[in-house]
């Protein structure tokens, strides 16, 4: 379970050699626990390393939700900043900044005023990158942090990895945490969710996980830093209504989602002939190609995402194609027109029924139920036999026609 954030408050506290100290969280509740993996948003952070020659639109269609862009340390501002952000916001991704922290050689609340007036322009919170082990660096982080809160009325989340001598400062550890920690060191990593999740030490749990710098991101030349992010942080600090995917009942698998399931369905479509990447859990643009293919093989509304209506009709479908692989021990028998109405046939009757269940009945007149096959009838399966793509023979019902009527009937659920 995610940590849940108290309520933040703007309070003057005190003044530092000069310097204005303010005090904006009250402490967290922590927990060890995070939430599961699959509901996890992936989140990139770039650089000047980077450049501007970033392909945002594609790294959106890869399943990315945000981004995360350097500002400066205030000794020097990023050259791509504007440009990176700018084209992050034109994709309709959500985007914030990030200040890297030099405590020795710049004035907390001096640097905090320039990096907000940037800051200020995304919607996700702004971000203090602290990685530096110098004796001031907890108290200038604090002052900086606050001073970020009065500017930008929004509390701000630290960047930084466990190893410093004041990652135990309560002051600090009220603020949400984004976490650098690479479990597989600078080896690419294909999914996080093949990973050791990671303690997040005084804070309890983290609110984002840094999990490796050697990404691959569509759209993005080189590597790059990639995230994960809980959807309780999400929530809270950009209330937007970005929903993860995961094994929730009802929601839909969709490019980005990751987990058990996805390897189900990475594996059936490769046994399909049309994925050939990893089983890794990860649903990938691949995965979504090959599964907008499947979807256009069954029959169903073609959109990539794996849902229920997807696995219903895919169940359907395999039942379908076994049964044809197996002799029919005890075949029905072939029902045919009759120009004379005779006694009332149960056999027709149900093939009336479903015919009308499906709407395959000619002038969106239902057929009635009157067990004979006469002209109507015989129209209808005409129909049955062109939405099976078999030769038409309108004026009998046989056993492929059957099977193929069962297929579809369990396709609508019926």
């Amino acid at each position: 379970m995610a940590r849940r954030l108290a309520r933040f408050f703007v309070a003057l506290i005190a003044s530092v050699s000069g310097l204005t100290v303010l005090s904006v969280l009250e402490p967290m509740d922590a927990s060890a626990a995070q939430s599961s993996s699959s509901q996890w948003l992936r989140i990139v952070d770039v650089s000047n390393w980077q450049t501007s020659n970033i392909n945002w639109q594609a790294v959106k269609s890869s399943g990315i939700v945000g981004a995360y862009v350097e500002y400066g340390d205030g000794n020097w501002t990023s050259p791509t900043f504007s440009a990176q952000s700018q084209g992050a916001a034109a994709a309709g991704l959500s985007w914030g900044a990030y200040y890297f922290a030099e405590p020795n050689t710049t004035d907390p609340v001096a640097s905090a005023d320039r990096f907000m007036a940037a800051a200020n322009a995304g919607n996700l919170p702004p971000v203090l990158d602290l990685e530096t082990g110098s004796a001031s660096a907890g108290a200038w982080a604090e002052a900086f942090l606050a001073r970020c809160s009065q500017d930008g009325g929004r509390v701000p989340t630290i960047y930084t990895g466990l190893g410093y001598p004041w990652a135990g400062d309560t002051n600090l550890t009220a603020y949400p945490l984004w976490l650098a920690a690479y479990p597989w060191g600078y080896t690419p990593v294909p999914n996080v969710v093949l990973l050791p999740v990671p303690s997040a030490g005084q804070w309890g749990s983290w609110s984002g996980w840094q999990f490796t710098s050697v990404a691959t991101v569509p759209g993005i030349p080189g590597q790059v830093d990639l995230s994960a992010f809980e959807p309780a942080w999400w929530e809270l600090y950009t209330g937007a209504g970005v929903a993860p995917t995961g094994g929730r009942p009802g929601v839909v698998w969709v490019q980005g989602s990751s987990g058990p399931p996805v390897v189900q369905i990475q594996q059936q479509m490769t046994a399909a002939g049309l994925y050939h990447g990893p089983w890794n859990g990860y649903y990938s643009a691949d995965l979504t190609t090959a599964v907008a293919q499947w979807q256009q093989r069954i029959g169903i509304q073609s959109d990539g995402a794996w849902g229920p209506a997807t696995q219903r009709a895919t169940d359907a479908y395999i039942a379908f194609i076994k049964s044809l692989n197996h002799p029919i021990k005890r075949p029905r028998p072939v029902l045919r027109e009759s120009v004379q109405p005779s006694s009332r046939n149960v056999q027709v009757v149900r093939l009336q029924r479903a015919l009308n269940v499906l709407h395959f009945h000619p002038k969106h007149a239902p057929l009635g139920l009157n067990g004979h096959y006469g002209q109507a009838t015989a129209a209808s399966v005409g129909i049955l036999d062109a939405k099976c793509h078999l030769p038409a023979h309108p004026d009998r019902f046989g056993h492929i026609a059957s099977r193929c009527l069962r297929h579809k009937l369990a396709r609508a659920g019926r």
